[in-house]
C-alpha cells in the first residue's frame, strides 16, 4: 500500500531489503508483547503484526519478513509467544497458527495491493485497512484453531475460538488501522 511512497536509498532492492529486514525485527521484538482485556482473555501483538507489514508494504515484503520470522523461531530464537522457539513448535498446538501467518500475511498484501488500484481507495482507504486487517486474523484463527483441535480434542472449536478472539481482534484492527492512518499522515508531511 505504502512502499511506492517510502524511498531509503533509491535502490529498490536494497530499500526492500531494509524494510524486511526492519519489518522482521519489530515482529521479533514486539511479536511476544501481550495485553488482557476485561474479558480476562490474553491477547499478543504478533497476530497483527505479522499481517500489518504485508498491509503497509504490500505482499513481498510482508512475506518474506515473515517466512524469515518463523525460519528465526525455528532455528532456535526465542521469538515466539511466551518466548518459546524451535521447530517443534510447527508440530504442536501452537503450529496451525505459526504456518497460517505466511498465507495470511500473503492474502493481506494481495488484498492491499489489488485496492491501492482502485478509484474508490483514497476516500475508503482506512476502512478497507481495518476490513482486511480483521478478516486476516480471523482467517489467522480459524486455521491455528483447526489445528489446535486436531492436536488437543479439548480446545474450542473454530467459531467459538473467534468467539472468545473477538475482542482482541477488534482492538488489534483499531491499533493497526491507527498505525496506518498515522504512517500515511507521516509519509504526507514529509512530501509537503
Amino acid at each position: 500500500m505504502l512502499r511506492g511512497n517510502i524511498k531509503i536509498t533509491g535502490n529498490t532492492f536494497v530499500d526492500d531489503s531494509i524494510l524486511i529486514a526492519v519489518s522482521t525485527a519489530i515482529i521479533c521484538l514486539l511479536g511476544p508483547i501481550t495485553f488482557k482485556l476485561d474479558s480476562g482473555t490474553t491477547h499478543f501483538l504478533q497476530r497483527l503484526l505479522v499481517v500489518w507489514f504485508a498491509m503497509v508494504f504490500g505482499s513481498r515484503i510482508g512475506l518474506i519478513s515473515v517466512l524469515v520470522y518463523l525460519i528465526l523461531g525455528g532455528l532456535g530464537f526465542n521469538v515466539f509467544i511466551d518466548a518459546s522457539s524451535g521447530w517443534a513448535e510447527f508440530i504442536g498446538d501452537k503450529g496451525g497458527y505459526l504456518l497460517s501467518f505466511p498465507i495470511a500475511a500473503y492474502l493481506v498484501g494481495v488484498a492491499g495491493e489489488y485496492f491501492v488500484r482502485r478509484n474508490y481507495f483514497q476516500k475508503l482507504k482506512f476502512f478497507i485497512s481495518a476490513l482486511i486487517l480483521f478478516s486476516s486474523q480471523v482467517v489467522i484463527e480459524v486455521l491455528g484453531s483447526i489445528r489446535a483441535q486436531a492436536s488437543i480434542p479439548s480446545t474450542p472449536s473454530p467459531i467459538n475460538s473467534i468467539n472468545n478472539e473477538m475482542p482482541g481482534i477488534l482492538v488489534k484492527t483499531a491499533i493497526g488501522t491507527l498505525l496506518i492512518v498515522i504512517l500515511i499522515r507521516g509519509l504526507s508531511r514529509s512530501k509537503s
